[in-house]
């Protein structure tokens, strides 16, 4: 399949070649829902009460059970004592939903494929001898994207990169990721996904890799 590669101005200077296995021809819509809902549901920490058995102290009986006139009591940590458990309180539950690798690269492959009209491949981006928020404003000005949610794919390896980091962190709608992060949600909560071409490449790369990781192949053998 060819895209076309952009300059900083919006306008065409060529076409770039990428895998018919990245940009699927029929990308699977059921796959990226599913893999939607994996990323949305991860575990995470949720607030937990302890129970009796969990709270510190409360080995010993607090006074005998007959003869001193008072209710019967077997721990201090009871939940009925102050600073005791609690009951039916709020417990951690760990919420996984099973993905098979081999469906989590054909899902944001899927992704790739239904987003690639939003996906603005630039020949290179601008490179910047100090962090400057004008610098983004006009970069996203002539790429007419100033005004929508957009999605900056970069490569942290390059030295260019925390110039660019800082020039678009304080541009507002605009989140930065670098290209081994590429994600389904990321993907279809921007408008506007700009990305140059070495990194395009980059994410073809790697997930041919993935795809073909039972044995070695000659992808593997390029990416090296």
């Amino acid at each position: 399949m060819k895209l076309n590669l952009l300059d900083k101005s919006k306008k065409q200077v060529g076409e770039i070649e990428v895998s018919d296995e990245v940009f699927l021809e029929e990308p699977n819509l059921g796959l990226i829902h599913q893999l939607l809902l994996l990323q949305h549901t991860r575990p995470f920490r949720n607030a937990q009460a302890k129970t009796k058995s969990e709270v510190r102290g409360g080995g010993a009986k607090p006074w005998k059970q007959k003869g001193t006139g008072r209710a019967r009591a077997g721990s201090i940590r009871s939940p009925l004592w102050r600073g005791g458990g609690v009951i039916f309180g709020p417990r951690f539950h760990e919420i996984t939903v099973k993905m098979p690798k081999r469906a989590r690269l054909k899902a944001l492959c899927s992704a790739l494929t239904v987003k690639k009209d939003n996906l603005m491949i630039l020949n290179e981006l601008p490179n910047l001898s100090a962090p400057k928020t004008k610098e983004a404003l006009n970069l996203l000005s002539s790429l007419e994207a100033s005004d929508k949610k957009v999605l900056l794919i970069l490569d942290q390896k390059t030295e260019n990169y925390e110039t660019l980091a800082k020039s678009f962190s304080n541009v507002p709608r605009c989140q930065i990721i670098h290209w081994q992060h590429l994600n389904v949600h990321d993907l279809f909560n921007a408008e506007v996904t700009i990305i140059d071409q070495k990194n395009l490449k980059n994410i073809e790369a790697w997930l041919l890799t993935r795809k073909n990781r039972k044995g070695f192949t000659q992808v593997e053998a390029i990416s090296k």
